[in-house]
């Protein structure tokens, strides 16, 4: 493994070969690995909001907050950097119910909707989920080798599972 690259939340960042990315803490948060195996090249994204038509001015200038800008983000460079979306594999893990007690409203709703805009925007850019760690009252930390694109997600439980 090369070397570690923390991706905290509202960033989306990535690495080719040996790298590893990390997102530690991940509640509601739905946490994207994007990897095209032929070029060794990932990608990770940190995502808090579902949609940049919350606040178009922020997502302007912090596109990793919002599930459309922060796809879109990481996809494009990866793909000047020789990704495929054909190539592409992509998983997901987070969207834990961290607000016991209020399942209705703003907050309660959102790590579903988070996780239902991923899997939206994720389907209009031609790429689909593989596999996923989500939901549950619990949070998760997530390791991504870009090497050989195994993912490990460490949940707050205990278990830990691999992507």
């Amino acid at each position: 493994m090369g070397p570690e690259q923390v991706v905290l939340t509202g960033e989306f960042k990535m690495a080719r070969n040996a790298g590893l990315l990390v997102a530690r803490g991940v509640g509601s948060c739905v946490v994207a690995c994007l990897w095209d195996q032929a070029r060794k090249l990932g990608g990770m994204a940190h995502i808090p909001m579902p949609s940049s038509s919350l606040d178009v001015q922020e997502a302007a200038h912090s596109p990793g907050l919002y599930a459309d800008t922060a796809l879109v983000g990481l996809l494009l460079p990866m793909e000047r950097r020789g990704a495929r979306r054909e190539h592409m594999s992509v998983r997901l893990a987070g969207a834990g119910n961290m607000f016991e007690g209020c399942e209705v409203g703003f907050m309660g709703q959102l790590p579903t909707g988070i996780l239902t805009s991923v899997t939206e925007v994720l389907r209009t850019l031609g790429l689909h989920v593989a596999a996923q760690s989500v939901g549950g009252a619990f949070g998760r930390s997530v390791f991504f080798d870009v090497g050989s694109g195994a993912i490990e997600v460490k949940l707050t439980n205990g278990k830990r599972v691999l992507l």
